[in-house]
């Protein structure tokens, strides 16, 4: 009966040994195949990259320097007084011999626009045929020989670029500070002092166009032009 109990104590543990060791086997054993779980989490999601730390929001320009300029304002020119030069006045209808006189100075001057508003526009010309009449005239020289009312009476003296001179006698009636009518007479010719042998003699022939002019001869003496025998000669 002894020896039964301890065979039976025997084969239990045994038995007991055996259980253990086989579940202690199972657990220590690791599985042969990844979790599901696993495999999911490491490979179905790619990894979200990381926002680069290195990019910097680009900063707004900042605003030009401003320069404050500060203008200083002249002050005012001081009054006129008394002693400032007066300016010359323009020619008034009432003064036709400042009008005749300026007239005449523009021309001198070369300065045809202002000799055509003084009255030259009034003298039955365009305004280039007016200009043009002075093209071999030199200088004027105006000797004023009397003023009536509106009429200016004239003397005028002609030196012409070949040094000759063409002398004129009549008169300008102005109104309202221009020459409004005008008419001169050709009354003698003289030729430059300076060319004695162009100097017209007794006898000679003159120009048609001198007709009833006078010069004077190498000795001073007064010629005409007249007519004679067909031809216009210098008597």
């Amino acid at each position: 009966m002894h020896a039964k109990l301890i065979a039976l104590i025997v084969v239990l543990g045994s038995a007991a040994g055996g259980c253990a060791s086989t579940a202690t086997g199972s657990a220590a054993q690791p599985s042969g195949s990844p979790s599901p779980t696993s495999t999911q989490s490491s490979s179905a999601k790619p990894s979200t990259p990381s926002t680069p730390t290195t990019q910097a929001t680009p900063s707004t320009p900042s605003a030009p320097p401003t320069t404050t300029v500060t203008v200083t304002k002249p002050p005012p020119a001081p009054a006129a007084t008394a002693t400032s030069p007066a300016a010359t006045p323009a020619p008034t209808a009432q003064d036709p011999e400042a009008v005749v006189s300026a007239f005449y100075a523009a021309i001198n001057a070369q300065d045809y626009a202002t000799a055509w508003k003084l009255g030259g526009s009034n003298l039955g010309s365009s305004y280039s045929d007016f200009a043009a009449g002075f093209a071999g005239t030199a200088h004027d020289s105006l000797t004023i020989t009397g003023v009536q009312g509106n009429t200016v009476d004239v003397h005028l003296e002609a030196l012409q670029s070949d040094g000759s001179t063409k002398v004129y006698d009549g008169f300008y009636i102005v109104s309202n500070g221009a020459i409004t009518e005008g008419r001169l007479s050709q009354s003698a010719t003289t030729v430059a002092p300076t060319s004695p042998s162009a100097l017209p003699q007794r006898g000679e022939f003159c120009p048609d166009a001198d007709a009833g002019l006078t010069a004077q001869d190498a000795s001073g003496n007064t010629l005409t032009c007249v007519y004679e025998s067909g031809a216009f000669h210098w008597h």
